[in-house]
């Protein structure tokens, strides 16, 4: 449901920025960093937007979009992979929007952006108009939402199952979580703010 859609984005990305803080030496961050970036594409190709965003987000989160030097290795057409997500999100997911109307299932859905335009039109469009008529202009775009999300249910994955994989993404537990202020902390223990001046990587962008 909804609820586990929303619990599993935010677990994903509890457990990316802690992988990444938690890397051993600046090579080792790095290349978490890129792995990420590599199975966010993958992810996409799979019409996996919910897991693709999730690690996207985390990526940009404060506490790992300052480590700099990290970045200044990983380059700039790795970043401009996670860059063409972020992209997906800006003027209302406006391009997320597109791709899904030419999307062939199967797919998961980033379901966040059609929550919040269920929750404009429950702020913004009253159930009841001059004085007694139902509002059908809302009750239609609340039934084109539902329509939308229960056609993002047909189809399946046919994949094989990596066991090794598998095993260790169950058994990350609640303790692969930093709150902000202490991963803002463990980043900056990483990369103080001098190296992050001193690193040269235009290309990477807070916004």
């Amino acid at each position: 449901g909804v609820c586990a859609f929303t619990e599993s984005h935010t677990k994903t990305m509890n457990w990316i920025i802690w992988e990444v803080l938690n890397s051993v030496g600046l090579e080792d961050r790095v290349l978490s960093l890129k792995k990420f970036i590599q199975t966010i594409k993958a992810l996409l190709e799979l019409n996996n937007y919910n897991s693709a965003i999730a690690i996207t987000e985390a990526l940009c989160s404060p506490a790992i979009i300052r480590l700099r030097k990290s970045w200044q290795m990983v380059g700039p057409d790795m970043y401009a992979i996670l860059n063409s997500t972020r992209d997906l999100l800006r003027d209302k997911a406006k391009k997320y929007r597109e791709k899904l109307k030419s999307a062939v299932p199967p797919f998961i859905p980033f379901i966040k952006v059609w929550q919040q335009d269920l929750i404009e039109l429950q702020e913004n469009s009253p159930d009841i108009v001059d004085g007694n008529l139902i509002n059908f202009s809302k009750m239609r775009s609340v039934a084109d939402v539902i329509l939308l999300l229960e056609s993002m249910q047909n189809g399946y994955y046919s994949l094989l199952p990596l066991d090794g994989v598998q095993k260790y993404l169950t058994g990350i537990g609640n303790d692969a979580y930093l709150e902000e202020n202490d991963a803002i902390n463990a980043s900056v223990a990483l990369e103080p703010a001098k190296i992050v001046a001193d690193a040269v990587c235009p290309w990477v962008t807070t916004t």
